[in-house]
């Protein structure tokens, strides 16, 4: 798995470029991507069954990214993580 492996989700969509507007960031020319470092992140921090249950995460849910940021239940956005901004998508 190589570090810096990009895979472009897209544009964000009309109701995020309206929120983040209404807190002064300009989302607009962003575009939403998954990095293998996120991937692996998210695998070895919430991969384990033993330890997740239902709520393990596997390498078929990533498939389901496009989707969730399209229509999330909820979103957190504009959160500053290590000085880089990024925006937080739930799906229930």
């Amino acid at each position: 798995m190589n570090f810096l492996d990009i895979t472009v989700i897209g544009p964000p969509e009309p109701w995020l470029i309206e929120a983040a507007a209404s807190i002064g960031l300009d989302y607009s020319a962003f575009t939403h991507e998954v990095t293998d470092h996120f991937k692996n992140h998210v695998i070895n921090r919430h991969g384990n069954p033993a330890k997740h249950g239902a709520a393990t995460v596997t390498n078929t849910d990533f498939d389901r990214i496009p989707a969730i940021v399209k229509a999330p239940d909820m979103a957190i956005i504009g959160a500053i993580r290590q000085g880089n901004p990024y925006n937080d998508y739930i799906k229930i």
